[in-house]
């Protein structure tokens, strides 16, 4: 299946990608997650995935310049964390390269399969040993977060349980989960352009989707108060099995 069958109008596609986009922040508003599981497929499938890796590397950054605008550095932390961060910094470029040289079908594939994964950890209530108790946790949680960031811009699960083992204020949380997100996605600008996935064309329409994803966001938070939050989160996750169901439908053909 093509990445854009069925909707070969270009305007027909931004006008697909704006509205799901909104649907994304507004789970991101209502359920505070998502934002990068839910986009990628999408954004891969109207468009491609390299397409895809450039346009909301863009968009995702810009949220997180935002983020880490409005709540500070935690300067304490990130100074207590530098080896993650470095770690998870590298892990990015190394991410990004990996998928971006990869043809279609294998991006299909892994997306699919992290998501997946993702959905099994929820379910199974498992979180993996990343903490900070020990230097080499600190180093595999970034190493991981970052690999996942720069090829799927999807790392938050990684992060998010990382740092919600560390004794800090949710402010610090969100700031560092911000400040994070901001470098590993800034750095994915340079092998994004490397390998022509990036440029100019890709940087507007990533600034453009970024109004239909701050709408979503906050249509979501004013909702937030009056959704039930547990089936609002079964709903999120069943999309996300749509999605990783499709995904794996396109790309195994491929390799069967």
């Amino acid at each position: 299946m093509l990445p854009n069958a069925g909707l070969p109008d270009p305007t027909v596609l931004l006008i697909a990608a704006s509205l799901s986009l909104f649907g994304v922040g507004l789970v991101k508003g209502i359920a505070g997650f998502g934002t990068g599981l839910l986009a990628v497929p999408i954004i891969s499938k109207l468009y491609s995935p390299a397409l895809a890796l450039g346009v909301l590397s863009v968009t995702l950054w810009l949220v997180n310049v935002h983020v880490v605008t409005t709540s500070g550095l935690p300067r304490r932390v990130l100074a207590t964390h530098r080896g993650h961060i470095l770690i998870a910094v590298v892990a990015s470029v190394l991410g990004v390269l990996g998928m971006t040289l990869l043809p279609e079908f294998v991006v299909y594939i892994g997306l699919g399969s992290y998501i997946s994964l993702y959905l099994l950890s929820r379910n199974v209530r498992w979180t993996p040993g990343i903490g900070p108790n020990r230097p080499q946790n600190s180093l595999l949680a970034g190493g991981v977060g970052g690999f996942i960031t720069g090829a799927f811009l999807s790392g938050g699960p990684v992060f998010v349980s990382y740092f919600q083992s560390i004794e800090i204020s949710q402010d610090e949380f969100v700031g560092a989960l911000g400040f994070v997100f901001t470098l590993t996605m800034m750095v994915r600008i340079a092998p994004l352009y490397a390998t022509g996935s990036f440029g100019v064309s890709q940087t507007a329409l990533g600034v453009g989707f970024l109004v239909p994803l701050s709408m979503g966001v906050a249509t979501g938070d004013r909702l937030r108060p009056h959704v039930p939050r547990g089936a609002f989160d079964r709903f999120v996750e069943l999309l996300l099995v749509a999605v990783a169901a499709n995904l794996l439908l396109d790309g195994l053909p491929a390799v069967l």
